[in-house]
């Protein structure tokens, strides 16, 4: 009676055989899954630490080319001493055409760099700066926005407590700010003044800088401060010379109006700039800004002001 009942549950040979290939399919199928996922998973891994190893290489390279200018602007040349697989591929170092006004400069392969002398922007430690009021003025601003909005920048900055118009300053400015009675530190200040006008804050903004120099070279302008202040014919004729490598002071002088003849305005660098590095490696992407101040004889022969 047992093996009747157990012939009558066993299955046909070729019954077996189909579910048998069923589950070798099925076997087959998940095994298939999770090789595939394990891929994915070693494919997610690796392109995660390529994506650091171009990061940390990139930073390397920033750190390099910021150097490399920092030495060339203290020498006037430069000479490898070892050659690297970045460097064979850019031109000799002593042959770049670096300039002092924002122009982007190849350093090498992915990397480019820009210099913008602080003697070339307005500077916002200084709202009563006279260019301040000829950019505002130029910005279609009349005179009296003008006087309030360069009142109110001075008021935030000087160390007493009286109000550009008269009496005393108010506690907070309209933004809830506190005035600092002190130099501005950073842009927040610039930021805080112009608050309800953001297109003409974006446009000082660039033409600007807390480090930006009172004594200023139009030399050193990038384009469009020169098409600010001036009009677009003297500033294409000054862009035009100054790529051309035939600005000097006197043409620079005889292109100037009367009113940018002050002393304010001088021919010299400052020895203070603003380094801008940006080093693409892969899909890595690396920026460093500081604003950089040489002093030949000091050790070491330059400081960091300011890293952003």
């Amino acid at each position: 009676m047992i093996a009747k009942a157990l012939n009558l549950r066993r299955l046909p040979a070729r019954d077996q055989t189909g579910v048998a290939l069923l589950q070798v399919l099925l076997l087959s199928a998940v095994m298939s899954l999770l090789a595939i996922r394990f891929t994915e998973t070693a494919r997610d891994q690796l392109e995660i630490v390529t994506q650091f190893e171009n990061r940390v290489q990139a930073q390397l390279l920033a750190h390099s080319a910021m150097s490399e200018v920092i030495f060339l602007n203290l020498s006037q040349s430069m000479v490898p001493r070892f050659s690297s697989e970045n460097s064979s591929r850019r031109r000799p170092i002593d042959q770049l055409e670096m300039s002092l006004y924002g122009v982007p400069t190849d350093w090498g392969e992915g990397v480019r760099v820009k210099l913008q002398d602080v003697n070339g922007l307005l500077p916002q430690m200084f709202p009563q700066h006279p260019l301040w009021t000829r950019l505002l003025a130029r910005k279609s601003l009349q005179g009296q926005e003008i006087r309030q909005y360069l009142g109110v920048w001075s008021d935030i900055q000087d160390s007493d407590t009286r109000g550009w118009s008269g009496g005393s300053e108010p506690i907070a400015l309209p933004t809830g700010q506190a005035y600092l009675n002190r130099y501005a530190q950073n842009k927040n200040v610039i930021e805080w003044v112009f608050h309800d006008r953001p297109k003409v804050l974006s446009e000082l903004l660039e033409v600007s800088d807390v480090y930006g120099a009172y004594d200023t070279n139009p030399g050193n302008y990038p384009s469009h401060l020169l098409y600010a202040l001036l009009n677009n014919n003297v500033a294409s004729e000054i862009i035009a010379l100054r790529e051309q490598s035939d600005l000097d002071a006197v043409k620079l002088q005889a292109l100037l109006p009367l009113e940018l003849k002050e002393s304010y305005v001088v021919r010299n660098n400052s020895g203070k700039f603003k380094l801008e590095v940006i080093v693409r490696l892969g899909t890595a992407i690396w920026r460093e800004e500081h604003v950089i101040s040489l002093s030949a004889n000091s050790n070491p022969p330059f400081r960091v002001l300011l890293k952003r």
